[in-house]
């Protein structure tokens, strides 16, 4: 096993702020790439503003601190003639700019795919946005504002997402934004890797909606080919599945095709089932699921706790989960013998626990990432070290509010 990391050598400029961007080059930066994270002097990323209230009284910016592990700190204003300097010619050194603003922001600032590609043509220029540029295909909904929620409604997904007789929800996490990081981050390695054969970099453009509409697939070829809309709650229901209470809280099941069907009738000792007209075939069962299935299986489980009853389905080799919740996931000694649970003494915000990287390569050692850095703290090591600025040049350009 090496200690060489993938994309050791990749430098990548992190324009990106809250959820989406930082997200992507996370991963980036636990596979070895150099990562730096460019920040406004005046603040930083929003991100640092979301804390949460720890149990000892202390307010952690526990988003900034969880996004930004591995990566370098610079305070550079953008807005600065300058600054806008500086950004050349870094970019000039690098492989990977990402950012994730409005597409006319950037632009704004002379910093679009085809300025930067006029300064480096290597450059893989990686854009997180609502909607997309249109520098690839027209984007006639480009300037419209976007987050999360947005991209869960319009991309079809909310629409399936809840009880059949309820109102639409989004997902509890921001799908969103960390669906749109995971394509970007394929998206940045593809061209990437068309770079090594070419030699020549481009733009990867990433819209939320066209993520998540991907995942809507199913959904919409339904809907073609039957015409008829998926009820809410119920998109996969050609055989059953959902969820069912039991003593301490819920269980997920699913069956598919008549030798689970069998193993099941014989595990709730319900044997008259097995050739009930009303539960053959899969599709009957699906469909009623819950009028007669999950009412039928909480009344087996009211005594049984999730455990017990994820061991009989087990015992059976039959498909059956607890419903966890963020306890459950940092007590579970599958994570944590997966790594991804990790325990982090960070210097500055004292003892963390963060998610891992669920990227596992045989030939390659993980290793604990870097706390995330205070704001600018790497500014002065990156301008002295990639661009040769003295300590006089980079304490004159902090007087003026570049830096």
């Amino acid at each position: 096993m090496t200690e060489t990391r993938p994309l050791e050598g990749i430098r990548v400029l992190d324009l990106s702020h809250v959820l989406a961007g930082p997200y992507m080059t996370l991963f980036l930066a636990q596979n070895g790439a150099e990562v730096i994270k460019i920040e406004n002097p005046a603040g930083g990323d929003m991100a640092r503003r979301l804390v949460a209230r720890s149990t000892d009284g202390r307010d952690i910016d526990h988003v900034a601190a969880y996004l930004n592990r591995g990566k370098k700190g610079l305070a550079l204003n953008l807005r600065s003639d300058e600054g806008k300097a500086i950004f050349r010619d870094l970019v000039a050194k690098s492989d990977i700019v990402v950012e994730n603003f409005t597409p006319a922001t950037l632009k704004r600032l002379g910093f679009g795919y085809e300025e930067l590609k006029a300064i480096n043509p290597a450059i893989i220029y990686t854009s997180l946005s609502g909607f997309g540029h249109d520098d690839i295909y027209p984007s006639p909904m480009m300037h419209r504002p976007a987050f999360n929620l947005i991209a869960q409604a319009m991309g079809g997904i909310m629409d399936i997402t809840g009880e059949a007789d309820g109102p639409p929800i989004p997902t509890g996490v921001a799908l969103g934004d960390l669906v749109a990081g995971i394509f970007a981050l394929s998206g940045t390695l593809l061209a990437l890797q068309h770079r090594a054969r070419t030699g020549v970099g481009q733009h990867v453009d990433i819209s939320m909606y066209d993520c998540l509409a991907s995942f809507s697939q199913r959904a919409v070829l339904r809907t073609y080919l039957t015409g008829e809309v998926p009820t809410r709650g119920r998109d996969s229901r050609e055989n059953p599945l959902g969820s069912f209470k039991v003593k301490d809280g819920y269980v997920v099941m699913t069956l598919m095709g008549a030798p689970m069907w069998q193993r099941f009738c014989a595990m709730i000792d319900r044997q008259d089932l097995l050739d009930h007209p009303d539960l053959n075939p899969d599709a009957a069962r699906g469909a009623r699921f819950d009028t007669v299935l999950r009412p039928m299986l909480e009344e087996w489980a009211e005594d049984k706790t999730r455990d017990e009853v994820v061991a009989l389905f087990s015992a059976a080799d039959l498909p059956a989960a607890p419903v966890q919740d963020a306890a459950d996931l940092l007590a579970c000694e599958q994570l944590r013998a997966r790594r991804m649970i990790e325990d982090v003494d960070d210097p500055v915000r004292g003892p963390m626990v963060y998610t891992g990287n669920p990227i596992k390569l045989s030939n390659m050692r993980e290793k604990v990432p870097s706390p995330a850095p205070a704001l600018g703290q790497d500014t002065a090591s990156v301008l002295e070290g990639l661009l040769g600025l003295s300590p006089d040049r980079i304490a004159a350009l902090r007087q003026s509010g570049t830096l």
